[in-house]
């Protein structure tokens, strides 16, 4: 009786779409800097700085649904700031074997340098 409910399951189970063979890529220039409004003002009153990096996780149409911290910047509150600007950002979604649109991750780096 259980063999035939396994057979049954894996039968009926959905197929798992294949990963992506193109990752995200973000629609902005490199070096731009982006969203100057985006520094924490707690941070900017402790004079914080730090390099935070975040895994974005994009959705099939370019959109940012979620974000993780992947390496600290050392700030809450910049590593807060990080996630909320990726959230921002619009990507090219990725994309599957056929070339069609699926989502991915893509990890960002952000460099908060604290300027007077």
């Amino acid at each position: 009786m259980l063999t035939a409910l396994l057979f049954v399951f894996i039968q009926t189970a959905p197929a798992v779409s294949a990963a992506p063979v193109t990752p995200p890529k973000p629609i902005i220039r490199p070096g731009q800097s982006i969203f100057p409004d985006a520094y924490p003002a707690e941070a900017q009153r402790l004079q914080q700085e730090g390099k935070a990096t975040v895994l974005l996780s994009v959705d099939a149409k370019g959109k940012v649904v979620g974000c993780a911290i992947k390496q600290s910047s050392g700030s809450k509150s910049l590593d807060e700031a990080s996630c909320a600007a990726g959230r921002r950002i619009r990507f090219s979604p990725a994309l599957d074997r056929e070339g069609k649109p699926v989502a991915g991750e893509a990890p960002f780096p952000f460099n908060w340098k604290y300027r007077h």
